[in-house]
């Protein structure tokens, strides 16, 4: 019973080997039954798919995580005590510039306006008086020039009141979304009390800290793509590089305005920021393909004219999702899509073209999408 069951393992064992080669081996007898020699079999060329490759251009680009911030942000405090009598805008609504955010009562200042404007009146009258004197001789010099310095005293409290009325109506400096409001109806606002806090994101404003070795690439005025955590992206502009790196992380920072009218990215949210910093040619290849040397180096096979294997040291410049592109290949080269854990440096193959009958599905190349060349076309970097 036990010898049956071990053949079984065995022809299991072999069937599984052989799946796993794939295209591996060329029969060399035309599919003859038959077994070849040993010598035959050592001298067959392991088969290989290739697919034909040309470089096209593609941005090289730096990737950096950063968050977005407000444009601008300001507490807004009262500048005269009072209660509050009037609160027309709630917390979490949009504000335009100069509109009403909390009225404070008047209690006894429009008293104390008309009886600022009787004694400008009185004030006025006694200096027109005294001028009156002096021109004639009736009165000295200092007596106008007392009149006049009780006019100007009593026009500087006038102003001083009408400046206390006018700071009873507390408006938006400018338009924003109304973050916080911690006064209620009726609460006793002291002067200085905080009254509202207001956040500007239009525009939108995305903070990002680049590395002291790439800060050289990014400069005021490039354009970037912004990728939110949302899963939406923008277009946006460099704003602003710092002059000099933080002490702590050594890294620049770097603001990137994205135009942000219909207020659909909110400030705090992560994002990915692409900068350009040149373009180049580069093949477009899947990982699946890429391989170690003995020297540890990333690197991609191709076969050269003489059909033997090449390994190519490459660089990966940009990643996607579905593909990745890199340089260190030739401008046209036969990439090996299929079989390439099989064969070794310098190893003569048997070459299966990608598009003929006899080759399989592979994932080697993959198509490119006019757009997958320049800006905004991947969401990773």
């Amino acid at each position: 019973m036990k010898r049956p069951l071990v053949l079984a393992a065995l022809l299991t064992l072999a069937l599984a080997g052989w799946m796993a080669s794939g295209l591996l081996r060329a029969d060399k007898t035309d599919g003859s039954a038959t077994t070849a020699p040993a010598e035959d079999a050592e001298t067959d060329a392991t088969r290989v798919q290739v697919r034909t490759m040309t470089a096209e251009p593609v941005t090289r680009r730096i990737v950096i995580e950063g968050e977005a911030e407000p444009h601008r942000t300001v507490t807004v405090r009262a500048e005269t005590s009072g209660r509050a009598v009037e609160l027309p805008v709630e917390k979490g609504t949009r504000v335009a510039e100069g509109e009403l955010l909390a009225r404070l009562a008047m209690k006894d200042r429009r008293a104390r306006l008309e009886e600022a404007k009787a004694l400008v009146a009185q004030r006025e009258s006694e200096y027109q008086a005294a001028q009156q004197l002096e021109a004639r001789g009736f009165q000295s010099k200092n007596r106008r020039k007392e009149a006049e310095a009780a006019l100007a005293a009593a026009r500087a409290r006038l102003a001083a009141i009408r400046e206390e009325i006018a700071d009873t109506t507390i408006e938006a400096p400018f338009g924003g979304m109304l973050a916080e409001r911690p006064v209620e109806m009726g609460q006793l606002v002291s002067s200085g009390g905080e009254v509202a806090r207001i956040i500007d994101s239009t525009p939108l404003e995305v903070v990002i800290h680049v590395p002291q070795q790439k800060i050289r690439s990014v400069e005021v005025g490039t354009p970037v793509e912004v990728a939110f955590i949302t899963g939406d992206s923008a277009q946006g502009v460099v704003s602003f590089v710092a002059a000099s790196a933080n002490s702590q992380t050594r890294t620049y920072r770097v603001e990137v305005q994205v135009p942000n009218d219909d207020n659909a990215f909110r400030a705090g949210m992560s994002a990915e920021v692409r900068v350009p910093i040149g373009t180049e040619r580069a093949h477009r290849i899947s990982p699946a393909i890429l391989s170690l040397n003995t020297a540890g180096e990333l690197g991609v096979k191709t076969v050269t004219g003489e059909d033997t294997v090449a390994f190519n040291p490459v660089e990966i410049v940009r990643a996607e999702t579905d593909g990745a592109w890199v340089v260190g290949l030739p401008e046209e080269a036969r990439v090996i899509t299929v079989g390439q854990g099989f064969v070794r440096d310098g190893e003569r193959v048997e070459v299966v073209p990608a598009d003929s009958p006899d080759a399989v599905p592979s994932d080697g190349a993959v198509p490119v999408p006019p757009a997958a060349r320049g800006l905004g076309s991947d969401p990773q970097g």
